[in-house]
């Protein structure tokens, strides 16, 4: 129905569609195709280390990565970025540590290979850049005006792709990136998020980011440029990490720049006392390291709590349960958890016969549905409309960046169902008349080229858009919401309510969200179980850490007994956009108040004459 690059990685879609004609079982040709990848990376990386010593240590430190290790049979694309990182820095480690002078087959080879890469996946291309850049100085200076012929041919398969996906999709970009990264929140909650990663790994996984580091520090102690420059790119590639906020996949976005790093050391590391400390120290690793991989049992389960992880998940001990095919069964086709469920789900929309259906997990779903189910994906992964919508304000208290759950706007699947556009909210009508004109009209039309070059360059974005509840609601979480913390208050689960119980001070304070400029209101909506004489207290809004009190409220007399009662409102305005906006409600002695709700609401904009 529509024309949406779903996928991130594209040759790895291509390779597994291959891999899918040889063995028609998707989940074991996704296995093998990724076991026979990694094992060609790992043949050329041993042959050409040579030294029997130097092989182990090689082996036994990527054996002890869970991020790396994580991701070899995930069935996402590292095993192919592991082939590329390989096959480029093995002959750029060695050609520059012997001299060998850049010949123009070179340069093409050097393009070729990180051009696959891009095409596999585009960020990865930052793995590359430096050394790619100090080839392409070198290769100016000896080869003047005919670099441009070899730059164009070696960089023919990302440029192809590119060119291809812009006519066809009508984004160059790949519709993950609008649904995961363009999310509308401030870059500084975002890049946050992209250090808790980092941390979360340094926790779990303290021997990928070692190694990575050691790797970057030895090679500016030894001083040799052509080990410092792929450093320079691991830097180049942890900040873009961090500017993205990382993943919920723990490790996925490390897994590549720990490869580069282990070639680096097994490179630098030709003294067999260091080789013998490396391999001794590895092989420690992975005996004492609770979450080591090798350790990756039948009994094994998720090692962390991710929603005390900011939503980083344990992928591999979240699914090694239903997933690892040494659990085989001869009576079922996969083995995937969520065969069970989604799976059977797909299954039985094929044969209910409705056209339009909202899942929140459409891989399992939209492949055994078939193309004649239309799927509805909240996440948005799959969908261009909702990918270009902001981030609603239930998220900043369901946190997992990478998973964006938006809002169905009004009309929106009605519009699906019926292929005509039929959304009730006048500005996103008509974002969605364009964009559909792009995604479901003709192909080579003029008015589509026009559309393409608005929605990608010019006024066409959506990045303010934010669906709104009744009367502007942007949130309301309970009380006991995890983003609250309190001073006197209890918490009471089962009912999601915090409550006092006659002592003084913040009952709730939080949740140190971002808001933009704009005007506001926040409500507490709750009950006082027992109140004194005067006043319960005060509300106030502010930032900083308490620091800056953007207004303050009353609390006066309540009803005593009445529940679910409203409490307390405060009207605000924002004159520019706050990173850290926390509510407080504070309780004077001898009042017992329980807080039920906390509503979040935009104001109107009036109309000026």
């Amino acid at each position: 129905a529509e024309r949406v690059q779903v996928f991130t990685n594209p040759l790895w879609m291509f390779f597994m569609a291959a891999w899918n004609l040889i063995i028609p079982e998707i989940f074991y040709a996704a296995i093998i195709a990724a076991m026979v990848t990694c094992v060609a990376m790992l043949v050329m990386v041993l042959r050409d280390l040579r030294d029997p010593l130097r092989m182990l240590f090689f082996f036994a430190l990527v054996i002890s990565s869970k991020a790396f290790m994580d991701y070899t049979s995930s069935g996402l694309e590292n095993p192919l970025t592991y082939f590329f990182i390989a096959i480029f820095f093995i002959k750029y480690l060695g050609d520059f540590e012997t001299g060998k002078e850049l010949q123009p087959g070179d340069v093409y080879f050097y393009l070729l290979v990180a051009s696959f890469s891009f095409f596999n996946r585009m960020d990865t291309i930052l793995l590359f850049a430096v050394p790619l850049i100090h080839i392409l100085v070198v290769a100016i200076r000896r080869y003047k005006f005919a670099v441009i012929r070899y730059f164009l041919l070696g960089t023919l398969p990302a440029s192809l792709w590119l060119l291809f996906a812009t006519l066809y999709y009508g984004f160059p970009l790949p519709n993950t990136f609008y649904a995961k990264v363009a999310t509308g929140l401030p870059s500084g909650v975002i890049m946050k998020q992209g250090i808790a990663y980092l941390f979360n790994n340094i926790n779990y996984d303290p021997i990928t980011l070692t190694a990575v580091a050691l790797a970057i520090g030895l090679a500016f102690f030894f001083r040799r440029a052509y080990l410092i420059l792929p450093s320079l790119s691991l830097l180049l590639y942890l900040l873009y990490v961090v500017r993205v906020g990382g993943d919920f996949m723990a490790g996925r976005f490390l897994a590549a720049p720990f490869l580069l790093a282990a070639l680096m050391l097994v490179h630098l590391l030709r003294d067999k006392r260091f080789v013998y400390g490396g391999l001794a120290f590895a092989v420690l690793y992975t005996f004492f390291a609770p979450v080591a991989p090798i350790k990756t049992g039948p009994a094994y389960d998720q090692a962390w709590n991710w929603r005390q992880q900011n939503g980083i998940h344990d992928e591999r001990g979240a699914y090694h349960k239903g997933t690892n095919i040494l659990f085989y069964d001869p009576f079922k086709r996969v083995r995937d958890r969520d065969w069970r469920v989604n799976g059977h789900l797909g299954v039985s929309l094929q044969a209910s016969g409705k056209k339009v259906f909202v899942a929140h997990d459409i891989g399992w779903v939209g492949y055994h549905a078939g193309p004649k189910v239309f799927i509805i994906d909240p996440f948005a992964l799959a969908d261009p409309l909702l990918a270009r919508t902001g981030a609603p304000g239930n998220f900043l208290f369901d946190y997992m960046i990478g998973n964006v759950k938006r809002d169905i706007p009004k009309g929106y699947v009605a519009s699906c169902r019926e292929n005509k556009n039929l959304i009730e909210d006048p500005e996103l009508h008509d974002y969605y008349e364009g964009l559909r004109r792009i995604t479901r009209g003709p192909i080579f039309s003029w008015q589509r080229f026009s559309d393409i070059w608005r929605y990608n360059f010019g006024d066409r974005q959506l990045s303010n858009y934010r669906h709104l509840g009744p009367d502007g609601l942007i949130a309301a979480p309970r009380a006991s919401h995890a983003r609250f913390q309190t001073h006197i208050g209890v918490r009471r689960e089962k009912v999601g309510a915090l409550a006092s119980a006659g002592d003084e001070g913040f009952l709730q304070m939080g949740p140190y969200i971002p808001l933009r400029q704009g005007s506001y209101a926040v409500e507490w909506t709750g009950a006082a179980e027992r109140v004194g004489r005067g006043p319960v207290g005060f509300v106030d809004v502010c930032y900083r850490n308490g620091h800056v009190v953007v207004k303050r409220a009353r609390v006066g007399h309540l009803t005593e007994g009445r529940d679910s009662q409203f409490l307390a409102r405060i009207e605000f305005e924002l004159e520019r956009d706050i990173d850290d906006i926390e509510f407080r409600f504070y309780v004077r002695e001898g009042m017992h108040i329980r807080l039920d709700r906390i509503s979040l609401f935009v104001m109107p904009v009036e109309d000026e004459e």
